[in-house]
């Protein structure tokens, strides 16, 4: 067996009803940064994000700090599902 588990949860936390939150509630929940604290406490082997890439930012800053950081060197946009 691969995995003997999996764990879901949303990048933000908070939004409305339909659509994505608003720059102000984005910036209040990275501050938080319970995505990070919820990747360290579960301590997976595996991470996948299946996000859009306006995405890529957001996930940078949470998980790498205010840097811009490219996963392997490999500008991911150029890629397509």
């Amino acid at each position: 067996m691969l995995f003997r588990s999996l764990a879901w949860t949303n990048v933000f936390k908070i939004a409305p009803k339909r659509g994505n939150p608003k720059v102000k509630l984005i910036k209040a929940q990275i501050e938080l940064n319970t995505l990070k604290d919820e990747i360290a406490g579960l301590r997976p082997d595996v991470v996948l994000f299946f996000t859009a890439p306006g995405y890529d930012r957001h996930l940078s800053t949470v998980l790498f700090g205010a840097r811009e950081t490219s996963i392997l060197g490999e500008q991911w946009s150029r890629y397509q599902v």
